[in-house]
């Protein structure tokens, strides 16, 4: 584990302390990102710059767009796949697998039959968009599926799928509000900022600091700017 460690340490990544990697390879899928004490990973593949708070458990399928990051005792597992620049808050939970209800049993662990009856778990991907803000201690169950720009409140379970730039809480989650009016969410989802790297993102920086829902005729305008800028060949 030393070795596995001094390699992480020397192309500029942190890890911390009682660090979890269930496969040595695993330590060459996260290239810049830093990773908190005993956190547990397995299968998982970063997209670079991201952030693994201490106490998180992920594993399964995962996959994890640049700059994500997770927040400090969080679970993920099974088939989830999250985009860029997507925030976890400490606590939160996706579950790409269930339990079955129908068999005799709901005990798949492997002190019965060495987790043969792990066979009937129920698997439904979950897919989070880019620019997710997922709040603490949120539970997102399998097959759910959540837009860009979407907002999940604190202690949320999502059971549905929740549509871009909505904000959805409660238990089981619903929607009660949407982040921007409607012309301001195709022109965002028409820019697609969260596709492109800090550096190409400074030359639209103004428009992170607008105000998106009191001046709409504005925001518009620059926003249209910003989609040429973004857009236009090099």
């Amino acid at each position: 584990m030393k070795t596995f460690v001094s390699r992480f340490k020397r192309v500029g990544r942190r890890v911390g302390t009682g660090l979890g990697l269930l496969k040595p390879r695993d330590v060459d899928l996260y290239p810049g990102s830093n990773v908190g004490d005993r956190v547990h990973l397995r299968g998982v593949v970063l997209g670079g710059n991201n952030s693994i708070s201490h106490d998180t458990s992920i594993t399964g399928k995962v996959a994890i767009g640049y700059a994500s990051t997770i927040g400090h005792n969080c679970v993920l597992v099974g088939e989830i796949t999250i985009g860029r620049y997507c925030q976890v808050a400490p606590y939160a939970a996706a579950y790409a697998t269930n339990h079955s209800t129908s068999c005799l049993s709901t005990y798949v662990n492997k002190r019965l039959f060495n987790r043969e009856l792990q066979r009937h778990n129920r698997i439904k991907p979950v897919e989070v968009g880019s620019d997710v803000w997922i709040g603490h201690g949120a539970v997102i169950l399998p097959g759910v599926t959540i837009g860009n720009g979407a907002v999940i409140g604190a202690s949320s379970v999502v059971t549905k799928p929740v549509p871009a730039f909505a904000i959805a809480v409660g238990n089981p989650a619903r929607v009660v509000g949407w982040r921007f009016p409607k012309e301001i969410i195709a022109l965002v989802q028409e820019l697609a900022w969260w596709e492109y790297g800090p550096e190409e993102l400074r030359k639209i920086k103004e428009v992170f600091f607008l105000d998106f829902v009191n001046d709409v005729p504005g925001t518009c305008e620059v926003l249209s700017k910003a989609i040429v800028t973004l857009k236009k060949p090099c």
